[in-house]
């Protein structure tokens, strides 16, 4: 009887499990293949994002930060547009004089500005290689209250000056006048650096608002970048003269308030002022000027002056006789005419009526002043359009006292 062989049962299911080898080769390819797939994949994420990183940060190359400063500068002029405090007159120095101006949002009226502080974001980093400043609005220089602190004395430095008294652009300047950016300088800004410019502008009279305009290389691109205040334009409310403010305060070198003189009252069709009644008309009112006397206005405008003591001079005459043009004795003033004196009677007083005309340069000055006692009032009669002048004459012929 033959012995048949012994297959083993496991070994011949291992075998029949065992799958051909062109299935067990694709396997091991389709493996290799999304291995490869998911590095690739992978890689192109990556660089998707690196790619989509840098092109935001070219998108928007700089962060323009604007810092100011609630610290009292050593002088500044500012202008409060809304109602000031009860007691600004009991402002005894500058710093007082700083604490109710910010309180009431007193706005910058002379030529320092905030702090620019840019801040890099560009990959590659940004190089300004040009800036201008540029006025989008003009209007007449605003009104209010001005509380001003006058310097005492030195300068700060200056780095970029921009200069908008000529027009409506105005480039960037250096210490000596010259295009800061004109002889190859720039201003490099690496990625996440930080960069303070010291700006100081030089502003027109009128309220304006403007921004800056700023040439970069980004990734070897040209751009224009705009730099303002957190995304409005900067604002500075003008210059007026003195007077033409509602109200003025000053500390520090000098002391002195002025505005519209509230002791003045109505009384019936009069108006009067200290001793003196004068005829009313709509829109007139008394206001204490930076210097000594009172002004009678019609509509913000200087009409006559009353003053105590001696009679001043015509403007622009000083005391000395020498015309007076800008801040400078150009000439001697030449006395043209004098009229003889007119005297009246009024209430039992003597009231003396003088007009007398200067001519310095090219240009004739007048100053008609009526006196009675130690009063003095008087107008400017260059200064007057016909309807002015003529009320003015009006106002002296019917003061009484």
């Amino acid at each position: 009887m033959s012995r048949r062989p012994m297959i083993r049962p496991h070994l011949r299911r291992r075998r029949a499990e065992q799958p051909p080898k062109p299935a067990r080769f694709k396997r091991v390819t389709t493996w290799i293949g999304i291995t490869l797939a998911t590095g690739l994949i992978g890689a192109a994420v990556t660089f998707g994002v690196d790619y989509l990183k840098k092109q935001q940060s070219e998108q928007s190359p700089l962060d323009v930060h604007i810092s100011t400063s609630d610290e009292r500068p050593s002088s500044y002029s500012v202008v409060v547009t809304g109602e000031l405090s009860a007691g600004i007159r009991d402002a005894k120095d500058c710093d007082d004089l700083w604490k109710v101006a910010k309180a009431a949002g007193a706005i910058t009226a002379g030529n320092f500005g905030p702090r620019v502080v840019l801040q890099g974001k560009a990959t590659d980093g940004v190089t300004v290689i040009d800036m201008r400043a540029k006025i989008t609005k003009r209007q007449p220089a605003a009104d209010g209250a001005l509380l001003e602190c006058p310097p005492g004395g030195g300068a700060e430095p200056i780095e970029l000056l921009f200069d908008l008294t000529g027009g409506d652009t105005g480039v960037a300047k250096g210490p000596e006048d010259e295009n800061r950016f004109g002889k190859g300088f720039v201003i490099n800004v690496a990625q996440k650096e930080s960069v303070p410019l010291n700006i100081t502008w030089s502003l027109p009279n009128d309220s304006i608002e403007w921004y800056i305009e700023a040439d970069a290389l980004v990734g070897g691109e040209k751009r224009t970048i705009i730099i303002d205040n957190s995304g409005k334009p900067f604002y500075s409310p003008g210059n007026r003269k003195a007077h033409e403010y509602r109200e003025g305060h000053m500390r520090g070198v000098a002391y002195n308030d002025w505005g519209v003189d509230t002791t003045a009252r109505r009384e019936g069709d009069r108006l009067r002022v200290g001793t003196v009644s004068l005829p009313y008309v709509e829109g007139m009112d008394a206001y204490q000027p930076p210097e000594q006397g009172r002004w009678i206005r019609k509509d913000g405008r200087r009409i006559v002056t009353i003053s105590q003591g001696d009679v001043p001079p015509a403007e622009p005459v000083n005391d000395h006789g020498r015309c007076v043009l800008g801040n400078e004795d150009r000439a001697d003033a030449t006395e043209v005419r004098t009229t003889v004196p007119q005297v009246s009677t009024r209430n039992g007083k003597q009231f003396t009526t003088v007009t007398t005309t200067y001519l310095c340069g090219t240009q004739r000055h007048s100053r008609t002043a009526m006196s009675v006692d130690d009063l003095v009032i008087f107008y400017q009669g260059n200064e007057l359009n016909a309807q002015d002048a003529s009320l003015a004459a009006r106002l002296l012929n019917e003061a009484q006292l």
